[in-house]
């Protein structure tokens, strides 16, 4: 699986492209134009309707990207049936991730908690932690029990 991976959306398979935040006019979608000028599959993970980091995401969804809601939902369009293809640029170990998902990563416990707790815990809004906590599922280090919430493997 091929992986260009930035704050706000990452390519897989170099066939598919997940944006997990973008504004109205970002960077993010001038990458899905190219993307889609070359035939890619564009997913997109919902935000809030009053943020403003989220409205390029909700634009792309109603213009027919596919609709992200965790890990599970690009694992099904991966045809990936449990087993996880990691990435080169992803690296696996707690003390070598981003500081931002480390951040996220150390609000996580062995008993699952809802978003909301972790965003209380950590003062990162419900939207923010979205794409992070995606990105830690696709690491395989959290797990998400039931829906949103999550807990370190």
């Amino acid at each position: 699986m091929a992986c260009l991976h930035n704050a706000h959306y990452f390519i897989l398979r170099g066939d598919r492209v997940v944006v997990v935040e973008a504004r109205k006019e970002s960077g993010s979608l001038i990458t899905v134009e190219y993307a889609l000028q070359q035939g890619k599959d564009v997913m997109a993970v919902p935000g809030r309707i009053d943020d403003k980091l989220s409205e390029g995401c909700n634009q792309l969804i109603r213009e027919g990207a596919e609709l992200i809601t965790g890990a599970k939902d690009i694992l099904d369009n991966l045809s990936i049936d449990g087993k996880i293809h990691y990435c080169k640029n992803f690296v696996k170990k707690k003390f070598m991730l981003e500081k931002e998902l480390e951040s996220v990563y150390s609000y996580v416990d062995l008993f699952p908690k809802s978003i909301q707790t972790i965003s209380d815990e950590s003062g990162k809004k419900p939207e923010e932690l979205i794409g992070l906590l995606i990105q830690l599922q696709m690491l395989d280090l959290i797990d998400e029990p039931a829906k949103n919430y999550y807990s370190k493997k």
